[in-house]
């Protein structure tokens, strides 16, 4: 299973104020890895979680956050896949569940599911190895959106393709899927042959 939050610490903010910021930053090699964190919080509601649950990380935040800037460095986040850095920035944001995942247990996806909020930037570097081969992820993502019907996320309502990094509306409780390079390019030489 992707460990790629890890990290990450919970954070837990219960306040009277609605206009406190959290600062947190662990530099790399500092726990004794080499993985390092940085979070930046600004104008946190009260009762606001940013949990890890498992390998999922999951923001919650009833009263909203202005602002939440996540950063890691240097993570091992599965036997195949070297996570060199993964940031997330996030305005007006009320909640959101991001769960890594491994397409055919390889290469990374990323599921976001249960959004509600205003707009998410998401940018990811890495190195993955495939049997002899070492290939570096770039930039460019895919934002796949899908609303559900019948019980199942299967309506597309939005497919984006950009550089240097996502920056995507979270919608109405859609479900998000992002994937960085190589993986569109494996993508679409498998769509072009067939």
């Amino acid at each position: 299973k992707s460990f790629v939050f890890q990290g990450f610490p919970d954070l837990f903010v219960t306040t009277s104020s609605q206009e406190i910021d959290i600062m947190l930053m662990v530099d790399e090699g500092y726990t004794g890895g080499h993985s390092g964190t940085f979070i930046d919080v600004k104008n946190v509601g009260d009762n606001t979680t940013m949990i890890l649950d498992g390998v999922n990380y999951v923001i919650d935040s009833p009263q909203g956050i202005e602002s939440a800037y996540l950063v890691t460095t240097t993570s091992p986040a599965t036997p195949q896949f070297h996570l060199d850095y993964m940031v997330i920035h996030a305005t007006d944001i009320k909640h959101v569940e991001i769960i890594p995942n491994q397409l055919f247990g390889l290469y990374p996806v990323f599921e976001m599911l249960n959004s509600e909020g205003g707009q998410l930037s998401f940018a990811i570097g890495g190195e993955l190895t495939l049997g002899p081969i070492q290939l570096e992820t770039s930039a460019v993502m895919m934002d796949l959106r899908v609303k559900e019907v019948g019980g199942y996320n299967i309506l597309p309502t939005w497919l984006g393709i950009q550089k240097n990094g996502m920056d995507t509306e979270f919608g109405d409780d859609e479900k998000h899927y992002i994937m960085p390079e190589p993986g569109m390019s494996l993508i679409s030489s498998i769509g072009a042959t067939l």
